[in-house]
């Protein structure tokens, strides 16, 4: 049997703590409402829409705050995807595009283990609506099972 695993990037392979925590709380606010509206954004205008409504309470400033989501790095457990993906095939699940999710793994020199990105943008839903999930696993004949690290928000 065929083992496929898919992870969520932002969070669980990627350390978002960089990032302000109330800046990533309205990321995530923002796709709910999108969601809710009926409505979709790219996650890249998400993020800077959120980024500006964190600043106008804090110091700081855009380029500097959409520098370090750019930059975000893995945590330290994703060095295990170098065995999984050789007994599992990987992919990559998550709200940002597809070109924004392979740009932070190429960066953090795991892109070579994932077998292809799934991504939001390609139903044009958030998650954790089904669709947005569900479309992603009929192309690979399979039922989700789903662990994620616990959320700090």
């Amino acid at each position: 049997m065929k083992i496929i695993l898919a992870f969520d990037v932002f969070g669980t392979l990627l350390d978002t703590s960089s990032f302000p925590e109330e800046a990533r709380r309205k990321q995530l606010e923002y796709t709910w409402l999108f969601t809710i509206m009926g409505k979709f954004l790219p996650f890249r205008e998400i993020t800077s829409m959120a980024v500006r409504s964190y600043l106008n309470e804090h110091e700081g400033s855009e380029p500097q705050l959409m520098e370090i989501w750019r930059n975000l790095k893995a945590h330290g457990d994703v060095s295990s995807l170098a065995e999984i993906s050789s007994l599992a095939e990987v992919f990559a699940l998550s709200n940002g595009s597809v070109e924004e999710v392979r740009e932070h793994l190429e960066r953090n020199g795991i892109l070579k283990y994932f077998k292809g990105i799934y991504s939001a943008e390609q139903v044009g839903e958030y998650k954790p609506l089904p669709r947005s999930i569900s479309s992603s696993w009929r192309m690979r004949v399979i039922r989700p099972f789903w662990s994620q690290r616990t959320p700090s928000i």
